[in-house]
């Protein structure tokens, strides 16, 4: 522990300047669907974004889909965690109105989005709404950057399910998973093995020109501790404009560090419609990093100051 904290003393202090950054949100994909017969289809989304200043090619899904009946479809291959309500769209931002999916939630998988393995879905189609159904099993691998250091994570196995509820203004998520994760951080010496259960639990109304959006996310790490988080937008659309407000909080109760840190965050924003294929987004971010490294369940240094002010625009387009 001693080892690690020196290694995030350096970190910190080596992070805490101005910076602008053109990478950290340039993002290009490419999604294919094809059909083989019938039934059966093939899907691939390959995704181009930043990497240590590198924008290698990497499949985020790869998987053939078949459909056993009208209500029953059998996927296998390398999926998307059907864990949040923009876990399918994750990458392509057009869909949402934030730069950015709230961290507070949706940093809450410990990096992992993506799984390599089968899942089962159930549709079924009521008089004005949509219920669908799908478990999943698998393992997930995946690395990402903490402070600058990567950090390794794959597990010995990935299981869980998923319920979604669509009307034509609500959307209702609950989901759950079980998996048994390793981490490590080669450059810290720094390496941990957990079992760890992840819950998640959203909904998204509309009504007219106002909307309102809500998620929660928990981690729990067994012996490790545990970290939760959540968020609440709301916007208004004013013809091609939709001003928004986003609050965050996030918190990590950590038994291997005797300790508890919260954080919360405050965005402000707008995005414009230019068409259905493009937009205009600008937000201001004022808050705290929060749990940048919960998953280490180590809280920032003693007297660290972690508020941070991130201001962001982006020009979205599908075609």
């Amino acid at each position: 522990q001693e080892i690690i904290q020196k290694n995030l003393s350096s970190i910190f202090s080596l992070n805490s300047y101005n910076k602008t950054n053109y990478l950290a949100d340039t993002i290009f994909g490419l999604q294919l669907e094809t059909a083989i017969s019938n039934d059966t289809r093939f899907s691939a989304q390959l995704i181009a974004k930043d990497k240590e200043n590198s924008f290698d090619l990497d499949a985020e899904w790869l998987f053939i889909s078949h459909q056993l009946s009208t209500n029953y479809t059998l996927r296998a291959g390398r999926m998307r965690l059907p864990f949040f309500l923009f876990s399918e769209t994750l990458w392509v931002r057009q869909t949402y109105l934030w730069v950015r999916p709230p961290s507070e939630v949706y940093a809450g998988t410990a990096g992992l989005h993506r799984y390599n393995g089968t899942s089962s879905v159930y549709h079924h189609n009521l008089k004005n709404a949509l219920i669908e159904a799908e478990i999943y099993i698998g393992q997930a691998k995946d690395e990402l950057s903490i402070l600058g250091q990567t950090t390794l994570f794959n597990t010995d196995y990935f299981y869980g399910g998923k319920i979604h509820y669509v009307t034509d203004d609500l959307t209702i998520s609950a989901s759950i998973a079980d998996t048994k994760l390793h981490a490590s951080i080669p450059a810290l010496n720094y390496a941990v093995i957990t079992p760890a259960l992840l819950h998640a639990l959203g909904f998204q109304f509309l009504q007219n020109n106002w909307g309102v959006m809500w998620e929660y996310s928990s981690l729990d790490l067994d012996s490790l501790g545990s970290s939760e988080g959540a968020y609440l937008s709301l916007h208004y659309i004013i013809d091609q404009w939709s001003p928004f407000i986003l609050l965050g909080k996030s918190s990590t109760d950590s038994t291997w560090a005797v300790s508890r840190y919260t954080g919360e965050s405050v965005t402000i924003g707008c995005r414009y419609s230019v068409s259905d294929s493009v937009s205009l987004k600008a937000q201001v971010l004022n808050g705290e990093l929060m749990d940048i490294i919960a998953i280490l369940n180590v809280p920032p240094t003693a007297g660290f100051d972690d508020e941070v002010t991130v201001v962001s625009m982006t020009l979205d387009f599908v075609f």
